[in-house]
């Protein structure tokens, strides 16, 4: 039986940690062996993880904190732009050499990558005894210059993975040309622990889940809560995440005073964000990018309905508009607030998008997902 070998940045928490995990315990069941090269040490595994799969870290030397190279033009700050730009550039070129001398000498396994850096990597420097295997957790347009990867650096990749069918048939079309080796197939993220506990009691809580950074839009969250809350001052807004917004976002509640109603908790265990999105009345998302979210795979699980923005590619795939949520216009304030009335008050509508909530969960069992990944590693 071949050895998989999947990279990983770090264990922490995170939508792609957890898918890692999630994919170790399955290729474990599956009885494969199993090695997450992750680049560095950060923290302990937040996720469960078979004991079975094994863990080495490349280094303990974590990327530096930088400020954003954007913020340091716009201020004309050339000289933290440098720095900073030079920082990346060294942490950048540390990893990548970590990721070569661990993999130049791998044979006959199957590498999976799970981000685009590694990929190109790993495309370049593998040997040709093994099988490799891409993962795109992104919507490929988010990031300058991963089209243009995709295109020119992926051609020793056996597969590449993409999560929705739109994101298959835009990469495809990427690929046409200048890569005919590169299969792309459509392998969505699957619900590892289908635990459902019936007759919980909801609470008057909405909830979001997520990094606390620019591009979940949680600002967009705030300012549709306060709208909110003109007609239902007896509800609470639980946001679940960390990141470098927290402050600022603790500051614009403030500003918009909802602080009262809005709770940040910090990082939770996985354990206790399910439990939290279980007793919610809803699950809301307002991110600018996204691709099959996870957090949104075990709202459904828990049969908890959902209202989000129809961005370009990722919510419009789990949700089923009016079946089991709402797609709401990108920034149309007044439209989610609407939907979220209806989910507050109307009880019929509420238990039917519940019911479908987790009948759509289905979709992505863990048994579905394994006769995929049969399929690729045979």
């Amino acid at each position: 039986m071949k050895k998989i070998y999947i990279t990983s940045r770090h264990l922490g928490h995170g939508g792609i940690e957890k898918i890692i995990c999630d994919l170790s315990n399955l290729f474990i069941e599956m009885n494969y062996d199993v090695e997450i090269l992750c680049t560095y040490f950060y923290k302990e595994p937040v996720y469960y993880l078979d004991n079975k799969v094994k863990i080495t870290y490349l280094t303990d030397q974590l990327p530096r904190k930088t400020a954003s190279l954007k913020k340091s033009l716009t201020n004309l700050n050339l000289i933290s732009f440098l720095s900073d730009a030079c920082i990346r550039a060294t942490d950048f070129y540390l990893h990548s050499k970590l990721i070569i001398n661990s993999i130049k000498d791998i044979e006959n396994s199957i590498i999976i990558s799970t981000r685009n850096e590694h990929t190109t990597i790993i495309s370049k420097h593998s040997k040709d005894s093994n099988k490799l295997i891409a993962q795109l957790h992104c919507d490929h347009t988010q990031f300058r210059g991963y089209s243009k990867d995709i295109r020119d650096k992926y051609g020793k990749m056996d597969y590449l993975l993409l999560l929705t069918e739109e994101l298959k048939s835009e990469v495809e079309s990427i690929l046409i040309g200048s890569n005919q080796k590169t299969k792309c197939l459509t392998v969505p993220n699957f619900i590892a622990n289908k635990e459902f506990i019936k007759d919980t009691k909801r609470k008057n809580q909405v909830i979001s889940v997520g990094r606390l950074s620019p591009e979940k839009g949680f600002d967009r969250l705030l300012f549709i809560w306060k709208e909110f809350l003109d007609n239902n001052e007896n509800y609470i807004l639980k946001i679940v995440g960390d990141g470098q917004e927290k402050e600022r976002l603790i500051q614009l509640a403030k500003s918009l005073n909802i602080s009262d109603s809005v709770v940040f908790t910090g990082y939770l265990s996985n354990d206790e964000t399910v439990n939290e999105i279980r007793k919610s009345k809803v699950y809301v998302m307002t991110s600018m990018h996204e691709a099959l979210p996870m957090v949104l795979l075990e709202a459904i699980n828990q049969g908890t309905p959902i209202v989000a923005y129809d961005v370009r590619v990722g919510p419009r795939s789990i949700i089923k508009d009016g079946y089991n949520g709402f797609l709401v216009k990108e920034n149309d304030i007044k439209s989610f607030v609407e939907k979220l009335e209806i989910l507050s008050k109307e009880d019929k509508v509420y238990n039917s998008m519940s019911r479908n909530a987790i009948v759509s969960s289905e979709l992505y069992s863990v048994e579905k997902i394994k006769r995929i990944w049969s399929d690729i590693l045979e």
